[in-house]
């Protein structure tokens, strides 16, 4: 008797905190430490005018190959060797797979970003990583 009670309790207690924290399909990956946190005071809310950047990166492809084809242009034995590649083609080589670059551009445009605002970019000017840009 004593074992149910505890179990119906602790089963309500979970219940509860399980409805205090509503779930969300977003996941952090990667979190970054505020370094001058102290010295931060927030005063006022920005103006609505007020335009702020965000890049949002994405997994590159093939990374697991990067040192291969480095060496197979730094091997001198090598016939591709000195056939150093262009921008563009390591943008390419690397870049995320298309479905991640559309399936983030459809989460930012159904989360209520309009499409206009966004802006996709490969490469530079947002070394390494495949960013979009929206200055919402």
């Amino acid at each position: 008797m004593k074992v149910s009670l505890i179990s119906l309790l602790a089963s309500a207690g979970l219940q509860l905190v399980v409805e205090a924290f509503p779930s969300t399909r977003h996941v952090v990956h990667e979190k970054r430490g505020v370094q001058h946190q102290s010295v931060w005071k927030r005063h006022s809310r920005a103006p609505v005018s007020q335009v702020l950047p965000m890049k949002v990166g994405l997994k590159q492809r093939n990374l697991e190959f990067a040192e291969q084809y480095i060496m197979d242009v730094a091997d001198p034995t090598s016939p591709n060797y000195g056939k150093h590649w262009s921008a563009e083609k390591v943008a390419k080589t690397f870049a995320p797979a298309p479905e991640s670059s559309d399936e983030t551009l459809e989460w930012l445009v159904g989360s209520g970003i309009s499409r206009d605002r966004l802006r996709h970019s490969v490469g530079m000017p947002c070394p390494p990583k495949v960013c979009i840009v929206c200055p919402c």
